[in-house]
C-alpha cells in the first residue's frame, strides 16, 4: 500500500522535497531546470507528449509551441490562430498535436513536420476542451457555445454535433475503452454519452457549482469529477457517487490519475495538490504548491513523478530532482526505487505568476 508519501514545498529558486523515511523526515531538495522563454503573454495551456521528450503550450499571444522536456529548446512555434489558445491535446501515438482557440476553430498539427493538417470550424465559442479517443481516430472538442462535436481526425470531418449542456462546456475525456464520452459544463452537470452515436447515456447532477474538470481512471472503473472546492469519484458501472473529496479551501481546477488508478491527485485555487485513496476517498498527504493556481496535473507514465502546471506567467519552468533526491515511493510498494537519472519522466514542469491573480476558467 502507497502508505509513505512526499510532501514537495515550492520556493522561488529551490523545491523542498520532505520524504518520510523509517519514521523520520529527511529533507531533499529538487533543482530548477530549463526555463521556456519564448510566448509573448500568457501561457493558457499545456500538454506534455505521451513519451514525455515534448512539452506543447498555448498561449494568449495566438501561438502554440514545443520544447524539448531535456533541454528546454524551443523546437518550433506553431501560428494560425487568431486569439489565444485555450486547449491542447496529444493524439495518444504522439503524432497529431490539437489546438482549440477563442477564435471557435480547432487545429490539428503533424507534430513531425510541424505543417497544419486541417482547420475544424463549426464551434460558435471559445474552444475549451479537446481529448482524443484512445485509438486516435476521434478527436472531441467542446466550446463555450454548450455543444461537443466529435471530428474524424484523418479527414478533418465532422462526425457528430451534439447540443450537449445549456452553458459552455469545461471539460471532457473518453472512457478508456473508448466507448463513452463524459462532459462537463457549468450548468453543474456532467453527461454520458455514447461515443459511436452521441446518444445520451447518463446525466450525473450531485454537483452544486460549475464542473471545472473531469477524468477517468486508467481501468475505466471509476470517474473522477470537481466543482466548487470538492471534487467526487463515481462508479463508472452503476452510474453513481461513491465519495466526495473535501478539503480545499478553493475550487479544485485539476484531477490526475495515477497509472494504477489507485491514487488520485487534486490541484487548485488554493495552490495545493492533494493525493487521494481511490478506493477508501481519503486524502493521504498534501503537497504545498507555491502561491499560484494548480491548473493541471498528470502523472509520469511510471506512477513515480507528478506534473504540475501553475499559474498564468508567460514562462515555463522544469524542475527536476536533484542527484541526492532521486528516490520516491513506487505506488503498491513500501520499497524505495531510484528515479531515472536521464528521464524526462524524472520533471515537473511548473507554469508560475507572479501572484496566483487572474480570471476564471
Amino acid at each position: 500500500m502507497f502508505t509513505r508519501l512526499l510532501s514537495v514545498m515550492l520556493v522561488p529558486s529551490v523545491v523542498l522535497l520532505m520524504l518520510p523515511v523509517t519514521g523520520c523526515r529527511k529533507r531533499q531538495t529538487w533543482e530548477e531546470g530549463p526555463t521556456l522563454k519564448g510566448h509573448a503573454a500568457e501561457v493558457l495551456s499545456l500538454a506534455f507528449a505521451p513519451d514525455g521528450r515534448t512539452l506543447a503550450t498555448g498561449s494568449d499571444d495566438q501561438s502554440v509551441r514545443l520544447w524539448d522536456v531535456a533541454t528546454g529548446a524551443e523546437e518550433v512555434a506553431l501560428q494560425g490562430h487568431t486569439a489565444w489558445v485555450r486547449a491542447l491535446a496529444f493524439a495518444p501515438d504522439g503524432r497529431t498535436l490539437a489546438s482549440g482557440s477563442r477564435d471557435e476553430t480547432v487545429k490539428l498539427w503533424d507534430v513531425a513536420t510541424d505543417r497544419l493538417r486541417h482547420t475544424l470550424h463549426g464551434h460558435r465559442g471559445t474552444v475549451t476542451a479537446l481529448a482524443f479517443s484512445p485509438d486516435g481516430k476521434a478527436l472531441a472538442s467542446g466550446a463555450g457555445d454548450g455543444t461537443v462535436k466529435v471530428w474524424n481526425v484523418a479527414t478533418g470531418r465532422e462526425r457528430i454535433s451534439l447540443p450537449a449542456h445549456a452553458t459552455g462546456v469545461t471539460c471532457l475525456a473518453y472512457a478508456p475503452d473508448g466507448r463513452t464520452l463524459a462532459t462537463g459544463s457549468w450548468d453543474q452537470t456532467v453527461r454520458l454519452w455514447d461515443a459511436a452515436t452521441g446518444e445520451r447515456r447518463a446525466v450525473l447532477q450531485c454537483h452544486t457549482g460549475a464542473v471545472y474538470t473531469l477524468t477517468y481512471a486508467p481501468d475505466g472503473q471509476t470517474l473522477a469529477t470537481a466543482a466548487g472546492d470538492e471534487a467526487m469519484l463515481w462508479d463508472t458501472a452503476a452510474q453513481q457517487a461513491r465519495a466526495t473529496l473535501k478539503g480545499h479551501a478553493g475550487a479544485v481546477l485539476a484531477l490526475a490519475f495515477a497509472p494504477d488508478s489507485r491514487m488520485l491527485a487534486t490541484g487548485g485555487k488554493d495552490q495545493v495538490v492533494k493525493l487521494w485513496d481511490v478506493s477508501t476517498g481519503q486524502a493521504k498527504t498534501t503537497l504545498q504548491g507555491g502561491r499560484e493556481w494548480v491548473r493541471a496535473l498528470a502523472y509520469t507514465p511510471d506512477g513515480r513523478g507528478l506534473l504540475a502546471a501553475a499559474g498564468w506567467n508567460r514562462t515555463v519552468r522544469l524542475w527536476k530532482l536533484t542527484q541526492e533526491a532521486r528516490a520516491v515511493y513506487d505506488p503498491g510498494s513500501a520499497q524505495r526505487r531510484p528515479w531515472p537519472r536521464s528521464s524526462a519522466s524524472a520533471q515537473v514542469a511548473l507554469s508560475a505568476s507572479s501572484g496566483g491573480s487572474g480570471s476564471t476558467l
